[in-house]
């Protein structure tokens, strides 16, 4: 009974971590690492800052957390994009579709990570966190791209390390462009223009990458 009653209690409390940490990734998606105080993430969770305390010690802490929370829950949901996509061009569809259109709204997402981007900047800590999750990015790109060539499916211009490299800084700068609103760039004209770049990159008709 007492053992029922332990994990119980140890599930509630890792349910209520989740919900602080993902409190604490929509203000500072919405306000900024900078930004971001204990009294910001305890409204936005509906706690109090001590209760916060109490699983986190402190701010630092909790922004640090907050970050690799994202991290896994970005790498559950490209795993869960790509599980079911034996293709090479498949998978690489459902990479770019998750670009745009993943589980998490798009501002919300970017906002969140291009606050990590700008803030690990100044943080040697934070950009080693970046450094990480960034070469997992890279490497499920360059994995399935490899695979499209060996399956004579992809035709790059240029070796992978050097228009992989190209990709990833597109899909980064339309995402700002379609968060900030730029040059009239949306969510779906961020896909097209991203579907448009990678098929020119990796000699492919825009059809195969375009979904349904």
């Amino acid at each position: 009974m007492s053992r029922t009653r332990s994990r119980a209690t140890a599930d509630e409390v890792e349910a209520r971590r989740a919900e602080i940490l993902a409190a604490a990734a929509r203000v500072v998606a919405r306000k900024s690492v900078e930004g971001t105080r204990l009294a910001d993430v305890a409204e936005e969770a509906g706690v109090s800052i001590g209760l916060i305390q109490h699983y986190f010690r402190n701010r630092e802490r909790l922004i640090v957390e907050t970050f690799q929370s994202s991290i896994e829950q970005a790498r559950a949901e490209w795993r869960s994009y790509v599980a079911d996509a034996s293709d090479p061009v498949a998978r690489l569809r459902e990479l770019l579709t998750f670009c745009v259109t993943g589980k998490t709204p798009f501002s919300q997402a970017w906002g969140l990570w291009l606050e990590f981007y700008a803030a690990s900047a100044r943080d040697p800590a934070l950009r080693l966190h970046v450094h990480s999750v960034m070469n997992i990015w890279y490497a499920l790109f360059a994995e399935t791209i490899a695979a499209g060539v060996q399956a004579k499916r992809l035709r790059p211009r240029d070796p992978i390390e050097i228009c992989l490299p190209r990709i990833l800084a597109t899909v980064d700068g339309l995402a700002i462009q379609a968060l900030l609103g730029l040059y009239g760039m949306s969510e779906h004209t961020m896909e097209a223009a991203l579907i448009r770049t990678v098929a020119a990159e990796l000699g492919i008709d825009e059809s195969e990458l375009r979904r349904g």
